[in-house]
């Protein structure tokens, strides 16, 4: 009965409204619509995006970056995005869509892209400096767990450009690992926005190399030389050469290193004092230094009995010296008895005559001389004298004078030696040292001639004795 009653008044209606009244407006029901969308990032539909209408209303994107705002009412709206990243960047969060009477459904997209403006950078190197170049360096994590790998350069670099914010893991892999050793070959970092983390890798040698040899003083070991290192990527103690004249520093750090000597023997020079080496794994240099004994000192003298200089007399210097020994000197007097010995290292040295020209010569306690010679040293007072004790006297006989030919014998606990007497009846024996001799007269006719006495004791102190 109700649907008929309103039938009737929209008739009673149109029939008033043919009565030639006004008639009242149209009222049209509401509308609504429903607004939808994806929002994408670097292409691909990002989920859990918050997507808020202006009139009221949200909703978050799912898996594939879609969003649906239903019971939009008609008018004009703002859809604006929230609750993403802050490594993403839109060209546009919010964007105007209208829902109309004849358009009740509207779609809005939004296009995003991360930032990527983060970084990791470092260098691998080991100790002393050295860098390695060709050392694989990978890259993983992040939000995306990215994969990337690089190798370091000349100078042992290497860096990861157009990152996201987050963690990574560095790994380094690819260098002799028997050569190079590192406490950690992964190393985690943290980049934010727009961040550069670096990242470095220090190693150390795991092998070694040793420095060894000698010093020498014309073939002869130095013992006692300081031998001292400096360079290199670590510098051992200096050291000392043994008996040998041999010294080792074991276990060194690959490198270049000096070598230098010190604290040698004053009377010695040598061509080089330091030398470089450069050592690579496990090997052995072997660093040599020979020196030269100075020899520019010399000794000089003379040998004579009295005022009698003594040519052809031999002379031998033996030195004796610290380090090494040298083959005996010798020399003879020239006419004026005089001797030169050159060419002389620093020492101590005997001289001592070797030989005599005449064996009546006597240099029985004076035949040696000893002398310090210093570096360079020119001595000139090695004087050898002999001694010029003399006997001298005649044989003769009463009534008769002078007897002519008469041998004389002269007896020593050193020596023993014979004259014959001269037409005066004289003799004479020179050179003698300091003693007693006894002197003996024989050789004579005896059937004609006799004397009290045949010999006689003589004492020489020096100088002319008569008998």
């Amino acid at each position: 009965m109700k649907y008929w009653k309103h039938l009737i008044l929209s008739a009673a209606l149109v029939v008033a409204a043919c009565d030639g009244e006004e008639p009242p407006p149209t009222v049209l029901p509401p509308v609504s619509g429903t607004v939808s969308g994806t929002v994408t990032v670097d292409g691909v539909g990002k989920a859990g995006i918050t997507a808020t209408i202006s009139s009221g209303g949200s909703a978050t994107t799912d898996n594939s970056g879609n969003f649906s705002l239903s019971g939009v009412p008609e008018g004009n709206h703002t859809v604006t995005l929230s609750g993403f990243e802050d490594d993403v960047q839109f060209s546009a969060t919010s964007q105007p869509v209208a829902i109309t009477r004849t358009g009740p459904t509207a779609s809005v997209n939004f296009s995003g892209a991360y930032i990527r403006t983060s970084t990791v950078f470092g260098s691998v190197t080991i100790e002393g400096g050295n860098v390695l170049s060709g050392v694989s360096v990978q890259i993983t994590g992040g939000p995306e767990s990215i994969t990337d790998a690089e190798t370091t350069n000349g100078q042992g670099q290497y860096s990861f450009t157009g990152l996201r914010k987050g963690e990574y893991t560095v790994t380094i892999s690819g260098f002799n690992s028997t050569r190079y050793g590192f406490p950690m070959t992964t190393q985690t970092v943290a980049v934010g926005l727009g961040e550069t983390g670096e990242v470095n890798f220090a190693g150390e040698f795991t092998t070694h190399a040793t420095i060894s040899g000698e010093v020498m003083y014309d073939q002869w070991p130095a013992p006692g030389v300081m031998v001292s290192l400096s360079g290199g990527i670590s510098t051992p103690a200096p050291m000392t050469t043994d008996a040998d004249g041999r010294y080792s520093f074991p276990s060194l750090k690959p490198g270049t290193y000096t070598i230098s000597i010190s604290n040698y023997a004053s009377d010695v020079s040598f061509p080089v004092t330091s030398q470089i080496y450069t050592v690579d794994d496990h090997a052995v240099a072997a660093a040599t230094f020979e020196g030269s004994f100075d020899r520019t000192g010399s000794i000089s003298g003379s040998v004579h009995v009295g005022e009698v200089a003594i040519r052809g007399a031999e002379i031998a210097a033996v030195g004796t010296f610290m380090y090494g020994t040298d083959p005996k000197y010798e020399v003879t007097t020239n006419s004026r008895g005089e001797f030169r010995l050159p060419s002389l290292r620093m020492g101590d040295y005997s001289l001592m005559i070797t030989s005599l020209p005449d064996d009546d010569l006597d240099f029985h306690g004076m035949d040696m001389i000893s002398v310090e010679l210093g570096m360079s040293q020119t001595y000139a007072g090695a004087h050898f004298s002999g001694h010029d004790g003399e006997i001298t006297g005649t044989v003769s006989v009463t009534g008769h004078g002078p007897l002519e030919g008469v041998a004389v014998s002269l007896a020593s606990d050193h020596r023993n030696r014979t004259a014959t007497t001269d037409a005066g009846g004289a003799y004479s024996f020179g050179n003698l040292r300091p003693a007693d001799y006894t002197v003996t007269v024989s050789g004579y006719d005896d059937d004609i001639y006799e004397f009290d006495a045949t010999s006689a004791t003589v004492s020489v102190d020096g100088g002319a004795e008569s008998a």
